[in-house]
């Protein structure tokens, strides 16, 4: 009876022990279908970074959340990528870069262009020959009577004419001024070097 009772014992404790080695728990390993990676094509000026996002699906298109996603770059010389996913433009081209998890691969396409051509800063155009740069106004006299009119003379110059003009004013106000064949000399020249551009109207 004892030994009936043993070899009893024996049975269970091996079937229990079969049943054991030959049960499976459930793969706790997600089942990677896709890996979507956002922006799948973009254009980075040399030295810009852009981050980019991968999306992991499992077969029936839900999303593996815990998938550990590794990054990698085709040409390590025009891009660079970070753990996270943040690409940095290292050099003129295109290369692709890869979100990498449990076999299966996304792909974003990455173009690094030259950094933008600062416009260059362009002068004001120069003012054309004969082109009104000023106008002038002279009086007769410094005093008009109340109710007396007075007839203003109003001269258009081009710039370097005006230029002229103040030259020899400053002439007179420091006495430097040519005496008079000499000065009607100097100004004939002028004005047949510049074509007379000189127009005068009358302000009443």
């Amino acid at each position: 009876m004892w030994r009936s009772g043993r070899t009893l014992a024996s049975v269970f404790v091996a079937a229990l022990s079969g049943w054991s080695c030959g049960s499976t728990a459930p793969d706790s390993a997600p089942k990677v279908a896709s890996i979507v990676v956002s922006p799948a094509n973009s254009t980075l000026a040399l030295d810009a970074q852009l981050p980019l996002q991968a999306q992991v699906h499992d077969g029936s298109g839900a999303l593996v959340s815990d998938a550990d996603v590794v990054w990698t770059v085709e040409d390590p010389t025009i891009v660079s990528v970070s753990t996270a996913g943040v690409v940095t433009a290292l050099g003129i081209g295109t290369s692709q870069v890869a979100a990498n998890a449990l076999g299966k691969s996304g792909l974003a396409t990455i173009t690094v262009t030259p950094p933008p051509v600062a416009p260059t800063p362009t002068s004001p155009p120069a003012q054309a020959a004969g082109a009104v740069a000023t106008v002038r106004v002279t009086a007769p006299s410094k005093k008009v009577k109340p109710g007396s009119t007075m007839q203003l003379t109003a001269t258009a110059l081009d710039e370097k004419t005006r230029v002229y003009i103040e030259k020899l004013e400053s002439m007179v106000d420091e006495e430097r001024l040519p005496s008079g064949d000499e000065l009607i000399g100097e100004i004939e020249r002028f004005l047949r070097e510049r074509g007379n551009d000189i127009g005068e109207g009358q302000i009443h």
